[in-house]
Order: structure tokens, then C-alpha cells, then sequence
């Protein structure tokens, strides 16, 4: 980072977590923590304990701009978002919210596997999806003049990078970046992979994270993009047309995008999306202990799959 320019972020620099676990009124109803059956002393310490670490690091600093990195936010009601305000405002002079938006059913896609890499969610699941609700909460907050807009497109960005455009919106020039911030897109075959093991492992476990890494790196002969077919896409979207125009004028571009253009290779459902090919299989296979593979011995069915992908997570883990 350059001098006077610190993230403010406990061990991940993503810190979405950290902002849940230190706003969010109803902690224990979020994906990531419903499983845990969380009481209202535990929650309570959790809150206390997040910000006594969040005031840590704010004070231990002296940089003159921080950056806190959290997609979370966005799910944040207006209430939520007025106490993560308050919180900070003492703190600091001033403070900018920038928030880049996906054209609607990239933003699909790419949630449905960030959801995927932390607890399991079927394909079919309906998405509700209002940008504009987004930016009138922001603004009732921070102001329309402390909030901004932008469309994330690789093509529109310095050197195709979003955190070099963010610095640029700071007045940095272009400086090398660990790109271990951004979240990475997974294959057709990896999302397949990752959905047979969600069905039968819903939640987070250990070694989650190292399993997802080694997903991330499968190639085989047919490796695609993951993308929703349009009958899909038009299925599962629940959205607003007006909202979508009146977000286009706040925020001085739009969203729309030819949601057809991926057909060829769009996955229609859940059928498609367990219909896992052999040199997907193969990969699998040649990626297990030996005695993984005696049990795995190349079936097709998805508990089998999802079993054979516990298999590597214990072993990544070392468990």
C-alpha cells in the first residue's frame, strides 16, 4: 500500500465477516451463521469482541485513508448501515462509499458461486434484484455526494483491475496490488464439482477454503465459463424494470447486457448442472489419495462425488 493508505481488516483483507459479525442486528438469521444456533449472550459477545478489535486497529494506525473492503454491506438495512456510520464517523473526517455493481445476470452468476464456496443453495432459487433500493438506502445514509456507482467491467478498468481503478478514484496511481483480494470466478466443472459436495455438505467446514483453492484449479480438455442459460436466468430473476431505468439515471449507466450470448454453453438446471462429464471425473479421480480412489472408483453419482470431494478436504486440511 502506499504511504498514508491502510486496509483496516482483521487477518482477511475481505472483511465482510467482520462488519456482520460487529452491525448485524440479526446475526444469527445470516447464511453464514444460522447453522450455529447462536444465543443472545453469545451474539452479544461477538458484537462486543468484533469492535473492541475493530477500534484496536483504527487506533493503532496513522495513515491518513483507510479502506475497508466488505460486499457484505450491501445486504445491510438502513438502520444497520446508520450504526456501521456512527461507529466510524468519529474516527475519520469523512466518509466515501464505492460500490461497483455487475451487469444484472453476471451479478447472478458470480453470486451463485460465491454462495456455494460457504453453504449450499439450490439453482432454482429465486433472486430477487433492485439496484435501485440499493443506491436509496446508501444515499438516505451517506449522502448521494458520499456514494458512488460504478459498473464492473474488467474492459472499462487500468490494466483490467478493479483495485487499480479504486485508487485512481482516490487520486493513487497505479501500484502492484495483492490480488488475493478479489474473488476468483470458477469453471463450469468446478461449480458442478462444488454443487454435488454442497448437496450433501450444506455448511462450512474446515477445509473448506483449501478444497475451493484446489477447485479453482481444475482444467480439463472441455473446461467453460460457468454462465446461467437466459431460460434460467429469466426464471430465478425477480426484478423490477423501472427500478433498473431509475438506477440507470442515478447512477449514469446501466446494467442490461444480452443475456443470451452464453446459451450454447448455459446450464438450465439442476440436471444440467449434475450432469458432470468423464474428463471432469477423470480430474477428480487423479486428485485423490489411493485409497480414495478404491472407494471413488470413478462413479458418476453425486453422493459418491460429494463424498469423494470430502475426502480431499480432509486430506488438504490434514485431518
Amino acid at each position: 500500500m502506499p504511504e498514508g493508505l491502510e486496509f483496516l481488516y482483521v487477518d482477511n483483507p475481505n472483511s465482510s465477516l467482520l462488519v456482520l459479525q460487529a452491525f448485524k442486528t440479526e446475526l444469527e438469521k445470516t447464511p453464514r451463521f444460522q447453522h450455529l444456533d447462536l444465543t443472545g449472550p453469545a451474539l452479544m459477545n461477538i458484537r462486543r469482541k468484533t469492535r473492541e478489535e475493530l477500534r484496536r486497529v483504527i487506533t493503532s494506525t496513522r495513515a491518513g485513508k483507510h479502506i475497508i473492503s466488505a460486499e457484505d454491506i450491501s445486504t445491510f438495512s438502513e438502520d444497520e448501515l446508520r450504526e456501521m456510520r456512527d461507529f466510524f464517523a468519529p474516527q475519520f473526517d469523512e466518509i466515501q462509499v464505492f460500490i461497483y455493481v455487475r451487469p444484472i445476470k453476471e451479478r447472478i452468476e458470480s453470486g451463485f458461486q460465491e454462495v456455494l464456496k460457504t453453504r449450499f443453495r439450490s439453482i432454482n432459487h429465486c433472486i430477487p434484484m433492485n439496484y435501485m433500493r440499493l443506491a436509496q438506502k446508501f444515499d438516505a445514509v451517506f449522502g448521494p455526494a458520499n456514494t458512488h456507482f460504478f459498473r464492473y467491467s474488467r474492459s472499462d478498468f487500468p490494466n483490467g483491475s478493479i483495485i487499480d481503478h479504486f485508487l485512481r478514484q482516490l487520486g493513487i496511481p497505479h501500484i502492484a496490488v495483492d490480488a488475493a483480494i478479489s474473488n476468483t470466478r470458477l469453471s463450469r466443472q468446478a461449480v458442478q464439482l462444488l454443487y454435488a459436495y454442497r448437496m450433501r455438505y450444506p455448511h462450512q467446514q474446515r477445509g473448506d477454503q483449501a478444497l475451493i483453492r484446489k477447485l479453482e484449479s481444475l482444467t480439463t480438455a472441455d473446461s467453460t465459463r460457468f454462465h446461467f442459460h437466459s431460460c434460467l436466468y429469466n426464471e430465478v430473476l425477480l426484478t423490477d424494470e423501472s427500478a433498473a431505468r431509475c438506477f440507470a439515471k442515478r447512477s449514469g449507466f446501466s446494467v442490461d447486457e444480452n443475456i443470451s450470448a452464453h446459451d450454447s454453453i448455459g446450464i438450465r438446471g439442476e440436471d444440467d448442472l449434475l450432469d458432470i462429464s468423464k474428463q471432469t471425473i477423470e480430474w477428480l479421480h487423479s486428485n485423490l489419495s489411493i485409497a480414495a480412489k478404491l472407494v471413488f472408483r470413478k462413479s458418476h453419482s453425486p453422493v459418491k462425488i460429494a463424498k469423494a470431494l470430502n475426502s480431499m478436504r480432509l486430506a488438504l486440511s490434514g485431518d
